[in-house]
């Protein structure tokens, strides 16, 4: 019976494929395969890095052998980053090294259930694809190992052709890292995400400022409407900063402590450019022959309606106008600022979550050298304990601690 319509023992079976190499023996290899079988027994084995380990759970270990092997061989390699600058009088460059950057690895293959002597085994196609797509949606580190060749990768993008639920093609872009376990990596999980929803609602608020206010009334000065047409430029770059930047942002791998001061540097441009718009249109409005006498309006942002003494004055209506124009600019840029406030306030809440440091524990240390040496005292040593959920003082070697901010 199919793992597809509930067989537990099938599905039992398919579990056991996914992380047993000794069940490839039940495999007819795809025609297509380039691998050699000698060459590489094991097949392409992923496992992903949990808590700074080797993940030792079925869910973490993915083994991609027989005819579920990539079609093609891996193709490997990177570039060496250089800059070159050259100076007056020196025909000779000015050469940095900035270092090695490995290239993405792109795999493809096919997961089919026919060629399966077991029947048992019918229905593990879409099993693979499942697990792999789980890999990528938790978006831990994986190690990648193809007989001796090892690398630090992060699933970057999948694509599965599904002809059917037992013939899937797949596609698979590793983002490689390196040749060694990062030590630096950070994951936004849900409890400390980027405020993306708070950008979406920032950029419609933009778009909405822009829609009323971005085409100044043509009965203002000509000067003026430049002017104005400047500052609302100006505010509207500022603010495509911002938006443009969160959605930029890559969650999963940038350092996250980075990515949040970068942000938070952004927001409070745009809060200045806002302030800095305020002013300049309340200047500009103030030193021009805009509104009427001021014992006939009340204020910039709040005008009642003219007195003309009961006789409706064309000119008088016009500056009325243009005030009310100014006065609702202004006040809608109120909105603005406070949807940059909340995005702000996000960061920060977020950045108290993000560890001061990640340390490699070494021969001999123990939580209290670890707390002074981050936190000048030893008495901290139980935040480490408690943060990393450590059951146990005995720390292994060449394990990786986060430090919390106290």
């Amino acid at each position: 019976m199919s793992i597809l319509n509930g067989s537990n023992k099938a599905v039992a079976n398919s579990r056991d494929y996914l992380t047993n190499t000794s069940i490839y023996k039940a495999l007819v290899p795809e025609k297509g395969t380039k691998y050699p079988q000698q060459d590489f027994p094991d097949g392409l084995v992923l496992t992903e890095i949990v808590n700074g380990k080797l993940g030792t759970e079925p869910d973490n270990i993915l083994v991609l052998n027989g005819n579920m092997m990539p079609f093609q061989p891996l193709s490997i390699g990177g570039e060496q980053r250089i800059t070159k600058k050259y100076y007056p009088g020196n025909p000779e460059p000015a050469v940095q090294v900035l270092g090695s950057q490995e290239k993405d690895i792109v795999i493809k293959g096919r997961l089919k259930d026919r060629k399966y002597k077991d029947a048992s085994f019918r229905g593990v196609a879409d099993e693979v694809r499942q697990k792999i797509e789980n890999m990528r949606i938790r978006g831990n580190i994986l190690e990648m190992r193809l007989g001796e060749i090892v690398r630090y990768i992060i699933i970057k993008e999948t694509e599965f052709n599904i002809k059917t639920l037992a013939d899937i093609e797949y596609q698979i872009t590793f983002d490689i890292l390196g040749f060694t376990q990062p030590d630096n990596f950070n994951k936004v999980d849900a409890e400390r995400r980027i405020p993306f929803d708070i950008n979406e609602q920032l950029l419609l608020q933009a778009t909405s400022f822009q829609q009323e206010f971005g085409t100044p009334p043509e009965t203002l000065p000509q000067s003026l409407i430049d002017n104005i047409n400047g500052l609302i430029s100006d505010v509207a770059s500022a603010i495509s900063a911002v938006t443009g930047y969160i959605d930029s942002v890559v969650s999963v791998i940038e350092d996250v402590a980075e990515t949040i001061n970068k942000a938070v540097g952004v927001i409070r441009f745009a809060q200045l450019e806002i302030f800095r718009f305020r002013q300049r249109l309340g200047r500009i409005s103030l030193n021009s022959d805009l509104f009427i006498d001021q014992g006939n309006v009340s204020s910039i942002g709040g005008i009642s309606a003219p007195d003309s003494g009961g006789v409706q004055d064309p000119t008088l209506a016009l500056k009325y106008s243009n005030a009310n124009y100014i006065g609702d600019t202004m006040s809608a840029t109120h909105d603005l600022t406070e949807i940059l406030e909340n995005m702000r306030s996000s960061f920060i809440a977020l950045q108290i979550t993000i560890p001061l440091a990640r340390h490699r524990v070494k021969a001999e240390e123990t939580l209290q050298t670890i707390a002074l040496k981050y936190y000048d005292s030893i008495e901290s040593w139980d935040k480490i304990k408690d943060h990393n959920k450590l059951e146990s003082t005995v720390l292994e070697v060449g394990s990786i601690l986060e430090i919390p901010r106290l």
